[in-house]
């Protein structure tokens, strides 16, 4: 005996049922990917920030790698001249936006009185924090550098201090290559991006007041263009009290 087709009526209901079906099984997936994307929307990256006092500009911790072979090797070189140059442009960027700057370089990234690491550790710990809250991976509280607070008063003559931190890996040819962010520090990122964090810190209590971080897009530290680009993507939401000058966007 032959099975009979089922019925018009039947095919069509069990057609209307695989929509919600497909709707049970993506709801999981749909559901992790909103929960990144609001861990990302609220984690103070882009807000404009009115600058009322003067800013002390901190050696940035950039370190950049070189990529062959599937593996990062650390590059004394690159990561010396990422950080003149960055330092330069961060300078640069606060003055156009109004911005007061403490003193007319980058002051040392450690307390000459304590352990001579410490602060830099502790920049560190808040970046990986943040990195991390941008992933899903932890809402606490921003960490803070009020253990510092002292210290950093010894530092800087200033209402705020600005402390950046950016992991990079680039190809030996020149090119961009995948971005590493610090794998040991916070484990993978993902494929193609350069982690980076500012932070805006009071230093009277030692409180991150704004913070930044750097998106997907990629900036080749080794050269003024790209040093100015980056600065300009973390530092532009800040405002200062004083007019920026003619050109400013």
């Amino acid at each position: 005996m032959l099975t009979q087709p089922p019925a018009p009526a039947l095919a069509d209901r069990r057609r209307k049922r695989r929509p919600w079906l497909l709707s049970l099984l993506l709801l999981p997936l749909l559901c992790a990917c909103g929960f990144a994307l609001a861990a990302a929307a609220g984690d103070g990256s882009g807000k404009a920030f009115p600058v009322d006092g003067r800013v002390a500009l901190f050696e940035p911790d950039v370190e950049l790698s070189e990529l062959a072979g599937g593996k990062a090797t650390p590059r004394a070189e690159w990561t010396a001249t990422a950080r003149l140059l960055y330092a330069q442009a961060a300078l640069e960027t606060l003055d156009q936006r109004g911005i007061d700057v403490a003193s007319g370089g980058a002051l040392p990234l450690h307390d000459p009185a304590g352990d001579d690491d410490q602060l830099r550790q502790h920049v560190q710990s808040i970046a990986n924090a943040l990195l991390q809250r941008r992933r899903g991976q932890d809402a606490s509280p921003v960490p803070s550098l009020e253990a510092d607070a002292e210290a950093l008063r010894r530092i800087a003559d200033a209402d705020y201090g600005l402390f950046t931190w950016i992991r990079d890996s680039q190809a030996g040819n020149g090119r961009a290559a995948v971005r590493l962010a610090g794998r040991l520090l916070i484990g993978n990122l993902g494929g193609g991006e350069q982690a980076g964090v500012a932070l805006l810190v009071e230093l009277r209590t030692g409180k991150v007041v704004w913070h930044v971080l750097l998106p997907g897009q990629t900036y080749d530290l080794r050269n003024l263009a790209g040093a100015r680009d980056a600065a300009a993507r973390l530092l532009n939401p800040l405002r200062g009290g004083r007019p920026a000058p003619a050109g400013t966007p």
